[in-house]
């Protein structure tokens, strides 16, 4: 076992909910990669935002860094308020 193992089962018994997710931003990856693409946005859309925790957020920022993948969040101008845009880049 390596670093990124362990820290993926980590990630997995502190976050239940981040295996369901991963599976579902994986197969958009592969989607996105398929037809050209080097990026995908808001990584969780088709999830509502209630039922995605802070922590599950950065769980899945470490989990996609730690696999080399760019996670960059966009704060929408004159929107203090907004989340921001989230994009997974490749």
């Amino acid at each position: 076992m390596n670093v990124r193992e362990a820290h993926a089962m980590t990630e997995i018994v502190q976050h239940p909910n981040i295996d369901t997710l991963v599976t579902a931003i994986d197969q958009r990856i592969e989607e996105a990669a398929r037809n050209g693409l080097d990026r995908i946005s808001e990584p969780e859309f088709g999830h509502s935002s209630d039922q995605v925790t802070p922590e599950q957020r950065i769980a899945l920022r470490n989990h996609y860094e730690s696999r080399g993948f760019k996670w960059h969040i966009s704060k929408k101008a004159g929107h203090p308020c907004c989340r921001g845009l989230t994009v997974i880049l490749w």
